[in-house]
């Protein structure tokens, strides 16, 4: 069974038996960092978990990206900015009922814009939180790693790192 199928069915809640709406994958190394993070959104969400919509979750930059939305509130929307940083990171109301963002990722800088409430709020910061342990986090078996950059960036610990430079040596895939 995938890990993403297991964290279905783990949380019911959340996937109501259905996928992310868009094509996800979750590396095994991450599934316990995953699961926890839905522990603790099924306690943020409460009566709301049935509002609570994942759209997708990934890997992107070496790290995790979890992706959500509420149904009938307004989008939430997320974008990473490589090699640029926020200057100075912040968070700032809109007229517009949502709330703007910027703030520093280890490869450069995120925006969001999410809706302008507490429980936005909460989720928004647990989720990066998440997303923030990835990056010392071995993408393969869950141990400490670091953000690695060759040819593309992933996340390893230094036996997983180790092998993939042999793999490359050898003229495997990556």
């Amino acid at each position: 069974m995938s890990d993403l199928k297991q964290l279905m069915e783990r949380h019911p809640k959340l996937f109501r038996g259905e996928p992310p709406r868009v094509a996800s994958d979750l590396s095994p190394g991450w599934f316990p960092l995953v699961d926890q993070l839905c522990m603790d959104l099924e306690s943020i969400l409460g009566d709301r978990a049935e509002a609570f919509v994942v759209d997708q979750v990934k890997e992107k930059f070496g790290g995790l990206r979890f992706y959500w939305s509420m149904r009938g509130d307004k989008p939430t929307i997320e974008v990473d900015v490589a090699g640029a940083k926020a200057s100075p990171p912040g968070e700032a109301p809109s007229a517009d009922g949502y709330v703007e963002s910027v703030s520093d990722t280890p490869l450069g800088m995120r925006i969001s814009i999410r809706p302008d409430d507490d429980l936005s709020a909460a989720i928004a910061k647990r989720i990066r939180r998440a997303e923030e342990e990835s990056f010392a986090t071995c993408q393969v078996c869950g141990a400490p790693g670091e953000l690695r950059r060759e040819g593309w960036l992933y996340t390893a610990c230094d036996a997983h790192h180790a092998q993939r430079a042999a793999r490359k040596g050898q003229g495997g895939d990556e």
